[in-house]
């Protein structure tokens, strides 16, 4: 079989393999795990990112209302968003 035809198999066989195979998903999740971060991992550190936004947000004002640290009252800003 050449290299082509064997890339080829395991592109269609291993999305089967992965649900079926608990020993193939293990062997390719620890095989990737060097280079890419796990879900809780990755997303733990967008929280982190977010809360520190958040804070340099809160601390800041706001460039449309002028509202923020300094002012009386808030921003609005990401409201909608949030």
């Amino acid at each position: 079989m050449e290299q082509s035809e064997i890339i080829i198999l395991i592109q269609q066989e291993l999305p089967r393999l992965i649900t079926q195979e608990p020993l193939v998903k293990e062997f390719i999740l620890r095989t990737v795990s060097e280079y890419y971060a796990s879900k809780p991992e990755t997303e733990s550190k967008f929280d982190r990112i977010l809360g520190e936004l958040w804070t340099s947000l809160a601390q800041s004002s706001c460039p449309s209302t002028g509202y923020g640290a300094n002012g009386s009252d808030h921003c609005h800003c990401f409201s909608e968003v949030l």
